[in-house]
């Protein structure tokens, strides 16, 4: 049975098209839009070649790439070939996914067989860069497969060599890690990372592994090939070749400093010792371009007077930088550089080119040879057009393929209408010929195709709905750990040790104990310059310090007694706010609210209209608010999210809810721009239906405010949107269902007494945009209700992130690109006092663009005037303070510059960013330093951070870390933070974890950092500890000593040493030592044993309660020649053997289970 391809391919006018580029016609193509990626798709697979696409800008390629991948298969793979969206000449850094996808797209074409079609798409400037040449990415490639013979050292160099960067973990493409025999290697060609381990010189297995868990997930028996990691190759250029280089370049004018800076690098870089940033110095290096990669007969699909002009633009901005830097910048004018002319490039000399025309559907082309067509666009379904294309259902000369989000809704709304449908996987399945074929497949637009023999329409929900769930897949982070691990510890930084208190962190040492016996100890300062030495199986008792802006600690003093006084304190702290927790939230368990009714067809109706896809997070959220909403106790729950992850979604779904049962809602937001910004988004959305939105704010007149008070008085306003102007007396619903809270933590004491107040009464939905710690989310679950957010929406791309020195022409460069694309920009400096210097500066360097000013000084009327403007896109650039930090969404706004950012914490930086790039266009972010060396190690670290963590949702641990301090507090209460700076921040959180655990009597709760029983005292004279030689990173073995710490059954133990073998290779006897000693403690857990120590030739087992006359009952039952005392047991080595070890288990096993008969004797007796 054919797919949908197929039957195009087979019709009579594509097989006319197909013999035309068989004969090498050069051709003129006219695409209309939703159809180029099923005619790239025909052409490649078709002809069996490959074809090249080269689109004007970088947004035409991500539209087609997407398009493309519906298409997709592995017998016609999709390769992306980005730009390097950084000028060579700022300093300014790669993006790191960029460059991984077009090192990705070389190795897809050198690995490829001639006859193996694939499509690449490269914007023009991608194409122009230069890049690694064939000759030197064949030199440093490798071939590798099981049984090769290869030495493990030598393999490792050829890595680094190639551009791969030593790691503890290779969790990320471009990284390598070697541990023994093993060495694990991420090749940004490759989905997942690879683990290559050795037996002796021999490869002995290949395995992928999840970079998340570091766990093996299937072996490869296939040879792999390991592309390079970088464009720019220490080892490609003789340093000769620079020196030569270097003396072509005109210094005459430049700071002898920057003539040695630029020299040292590009020494640091042929050496193999520079880690920074190598695009700056890629002319150096690079003399290729992608398409000297292509064979002559590759297909190219461009619009070639488009291309030629897009290149002149380039070539044109490039002059301009040379003309910048002769003016007297950092960079010599003679640097080499990095793209190649249009003319170069050479593109006439492959053999078919095709001119594709996306601007002219009247010129008369071939499109005439190819019957596609557009379908009409609906906005409602009852009734739509679609269901009379579709109405007669699929025939044998006709079929109708569907593609959209609600594949069970859509089939519903067929059935309705008597037309039989069926569910397909994807658009290369098998279509039916009896039936409408409906697919999730994400299809931007449909079409048809009017053929001879061949007729196909095609739907999505831009037809039946009249908006396109069309995104990008995404990826799920939900469940990475976000806080800070004890393996993440540094030298230096502050600790909290539960018994001694607060002290700083040195390292670990390997110490030969009194038995011989070597042991590792985490060594720990405290006052006066005592020292502490912790068994690394205690790690457990350690957690980070951290507090609200970074506070110092004082460090404990050791015998003193004043930790256990501070301890003592904040666990009564603890105590008595748990016990208010619960005694809030147990009062609505006797309080009956409104139980709002199902969903209706409005609901359904208002959600389809949404037009992106939900993440799985929000949909949880949604149906978490609709059960609350549905039941009769009233509702309070949290949504915690980041900014732009769709909380106001979840929000406006329950507002409309509520108001189809004929209740009023109340959203109550910190500010009037927020305010503003709320009406905006809910009257756009709820538009299509009988709804009035208002404002109440102080922006109103006071004739307004009357008439809207009496409005909700006499029921005729449904949804109303307000600031604290809201909580006031004079304001009274006709019958309020809903209150909605943004940002509760930013209203005053006394507007949060009149929240508590509400929540007993009507339905509450609070939202934040501040994450709170694990710890907190899992100890109140069961108490308050909240859901998490942790998955950003699927079509979103990450933010850009530039950390760089001030300069006036780099200012000017970013403002001016985003304008150029249509956008809009903030400019953010954080002082009022000279903001209006900031503004000349900016006037007198673009006086071209719009200008506005916002900050908090400024009448709220002149606030949110300007904002208002500047949200309709008749301001360029708005200059202002951190007033936007949360709250102020402008689409259009996706470039954010911040001066002076060294002076702005590490969780303002991260907010501040999620202002820009939360639609589906990629956003900037510069964060700006003055002169390097006015810079604090600090704030160098604090930006680090920050440009470490340009991915969505991972690598800002740290950045977390400030803002879940934040989130606690908004939790727990501002009192509270004396306590959290006096003993730490995850003490804290465990002990109110633990308090709540005792309060609501769960022993079942899952508590992450709930501790294992550590009495138990197992001393049998063996090496038990992980060597260095094993794992030689100390950040390592501090994780899975703290992951050992936490164990409570056998099965992870097994689990830990299958993962051990998996990650790090044949257990050492010393590892062996240590799982033994684990499953001995496991085994003890709730055993009546309090210790077992070898003394001399015997072990020695102590017990907590005495035996009594049960002594020769347990002898009989252990069946072994044992000496049984009061509360000891003796067993003798040598009577036990050679397998002791297994026999010792076996006896603690046997004393665990006699001890419990004999409890539930005397349990039985009372």
């Amino acid at each position: 049975m054919p797919n949908l391809l197929h039957l195009i391919q087979r019709s009579k006018e594509f097989l006319h098209i197909k013999s035309l580029l068989t004969e090498n016609h050069r051709l003129d193509l006219t695409v209309i839009d939703g159809v180029e990626g099923v005619l790239l798709s025909l052409i490649g697979r078709s002809l069996r070649k490959k074809v090249l696409v080269i689109s004007p800008t970088s947004e035409d390629v991500a539209r087609l790439f997407d398009s493309l991948q519906v298409f997709a298969g592995p017998d016609c793979p999709v390769y992306l070939f980005p730009e390097h969206d950084s000028s060579s000449f700022d300093r300014a850094t790669t993006d790191v996914r960029s460059k991984h996808l077009r090192l990705k797209a070389i190795s897809g074409l050198m690995s490829l067989k001639q006859d193996k079609p694939a499509i690449f798409i490269a914007s023009v400037q991608s194409i122009l860069q230069k890049t690694i040449d064939h000759k030197t990415y064949l030199e440093f490639h490798q071939r590798l497969s099981v049984g090769m013979l290869e030495d493990i050292t030598v393999l490792a160099k050829k890595l680094i060599s190639a551009g791969y960067q030593f790691e503890s973990i290779s969790d990320t493409p471009g990284s390598i890690a070697v541990r023994g025999s093993i060495i694990d290697v991420f090749p940004p060609e490759y989905g997942l990372p690879l683990r290559i381990e050795f037996w002796g010189n021999r490869i002995e297995t290949i395995r992928e592994f999840d970079p998340v868990t570091q766990k093996s997930t299937s072996a490869l028996q296939h040879e792999v090939l390991i592309g390079p990691a970088e464009e720019v190759l220490a080892s490609s250029i003789d340093p000769v070749d620079v020196s030569a280089l270097l003396n072509e370049i005109g210094f005459s004018q430049f700071d002898s400093e920057v003539e040695n800076e630029i020299k040292a690098k590009l020494f640091e870089i042929t050496d193999g010792n520079y880690t920074g940033d190598r695009l700056l110095y890629s002319g150096f290096f690079c003399f290729a371009t992608l398409l000297d990669y292509f064979s002559n007969d590759v297909i190219v699909f461009a619009d070639h007077e488009e291309l030629l002009s897009k290149a002149q633009d380039i070539a044109e901005r490039y002059r301009s930088y040379k003309n910048r830097n002769e003016d007297g910048s950092d960079w010599a004018k003679h640097f080499p550089t990095p793209y190649v002319s249009w003319d170069a490039l050479n593109i006439s000399s492959k053999k078919f080119l095709f001119e594709i025309n996306l601007r002219d559907p009247l010129v008369n082309t071939i499109s005439n040879l190819l019957p596609f067509t557009s379908t009409p666009v609906t906005s409602k379904y009852e009734g739509g057009d679609w269901l009379s294309q579709v109405s007669g259902g699929n025939t044998p000369d006709h079929t109708i393929f569907i593609s959209t989000a609600y594949p069970k809704r859509v089939q519903q709304i067929l059935g309705d209408n008597d037309i039989v449908s069926g569910f397909v996987e994807d658009v290369l399945g098998t279509v039916y010929e009896d039936r409408v074929s409906i697919s999730p497949i994400p299809m931007a637009q449909g079409w048809k195709y009017s053929g001879d023999n061949c007729f196909i329409t095609v739907l999505t929900d831009t037809e039946i709905f009249g908006a396109s769930k069309f995104l990008k897949k995404g990826r799920e982070i939900k469940g990475k750990a976000r806080r800070v691990k004890v393996s993440e510890l540094i030298a230096g930084c502050f600790v909290v040790h539960i018994e001694h208190g607060i002290g700083r962190f040195f390292g670990t040492k390997f110490i030969d104990t009194s038995d011989d016996k070597r042991a590792e100890y985490i060594i720990l300062e405290y006052a006066n310059s005592d020292k502490v030495y912790v068994p690394v199986d205690q790690v457990d008792r350690i957690t980070y310090y951290s507090s609200r802006d970074g506070t110092v600690p004082r460090l404990a003093r050791l015998g003193s007694g004043e930790w256990e006084k501070t301890k003592a304190r904040a666990k009564e702290s603890a105590q008595n706010l748990a016990q208010e927790l619960l005694a809030i939230y147990s009062k609505r368990d006797t309080v009956t609210g409104h139980a709002f009714t199902a969903d209706g067809p409005w609901q359904g109706q208002l959600e389809d209209g949404f037009p992106y896809l939900e993440t799985t997070d929000q949909l949880d959220a949604i149906d978490a608010v609709k059960k609350d909403m549905e039941s009769s106790k009233p509702m309070d729950r949290l949504i915690c999210g980041d900014v732009g992850y769709g909380k106001t979604e979840v929000a406006l779904r329950a507002a409309f809810k509520a108001v189809v049962d004929g209740k009023q809602v109340a959203i109550l937001v910190p500010t009037t721009v927020l305010a503003e910004q709320h009406q905006q988004t809910f009257s756009d959305r709820l538009m299509p239906f009988p709804v009035n939105i208002d404002v109440l704010s102080r922006l109103r007149s006071k004739e307004e405010q009357k008439t809207l008070l009496k409005g909700l008085e006499y029921g005729s306003v449904d949804i109303v949107i307000g600031t604290h102007r809201l909580l006031q007396n004079d304001v009274t619903f006709k019958d309020l269902g809903l209150v909605i809270i943004d940002e509760e933590q930013r209203f005053g004491v006394a507007h949060k007494d009149r929240f508590k107040k509400m929540r007993s009464k009507v339905d509450v939905l609070t939202m934040t945009a501040t994450p709170i710690p694990r710890t907190l989310y899992i100890s109140l679950a069961g108490i308050r209700d909240i859901s998490k957010m942790e998955t950003p929406p699927e079509d979103r791309l990450s933010v850009k992130t530039y950390v760089v020195e001030f300069a006036e022409s780099l200012v000017k460069e970013a403002i001016m690109k985003e304008i150029n694309r249509g956008g809009q920009v903030f400019y953010l400096h954080n002082r009022v006092a000279d903001i209006g210097k900031v503004y000349q500066f900016l006037d007198d360097l673009l006086p071209d663009c719009r200008i506005g000013i916002a900050h908090g000084r400024l009448d709220e009327t002149e606030l949110s005037r300007v904002v208002d403007i500047f949200r309709k896109g008749e301001i360029d650039v708005l200059l202002c303070t951190t007033i936007i930090e949360s709250g102020l969404h402008v689409d259009n706004a996706n470039t954010l510059i911040v001066d002076n950012a060294d002076r702005l914490g590490l969780g303002q930086l991260y907010q501040l960013r999620g202002r820009v790039g939360r639609g589906v266009t990629r956003g900037y972010a510069y964060f700006m330093l003055p002169h390097a060396s006015s810079i604090t190690t600090n704030s160098r670290r604090r930006l680090q951070t920050i440009l470490d963590a340009s991915d969505l949702g991972s690598g800002f641990f740290v950045a977390m870390r400030d803002l879940e301090i934040r989130g606690a507090g908004n939790i727990l209460g501002a009192e509270q933070s004396g306590h959290v700076h006096a003993i730490g921040f995850d003490l804290y959180t465990r002990l109110i974890a633990d308090e709540v655990k005792k309060l609501k009597e769960t022993p079942d709760v899952n508590l992450e950092e709930a501790a294992p029983d550590d009495r138990i005292r197992i001393a049998l004279g063996m090496s038990a500890f992980i060597p260095s030689a094993y794992i030689s990173d100390l950040s390592t073995r501090l994780e899975l000593y703290n992951r050992i710490c936490l164990i409570t059954d056998r099965q992870q133990i097994d689990s830990l040493e299958a993962e051990l073998v998996d990650r790090f290779g044949r257990l050492t006897p010393e590892v062996e030592g240590l799982l033994y000693t684990m499953r001995l403690k496991v085994e003890c857990s709730n055993s009546g044993i309090v210790s077992l120590v070898r003394r001399g030739e015997s072990i020695v087992i102590e017990l907590v309660e005495s035996l009594g006359g049960g002594r020769e009952a347990l002898k009989k039952i252990l069946a072994l020649d044992v000496e049984i005392g009061d509360r000891r047991i003796y067993l003798s080595l040598k009577r036990l053997g050679d397998e002791w070890d297994q026999v010792l288990l076996k006896v603690v096993g046997e004393v665990k289970s006699f001890n419990k008969k004999i409890a539930m004797m005397i349990g039985d007796l009372n």
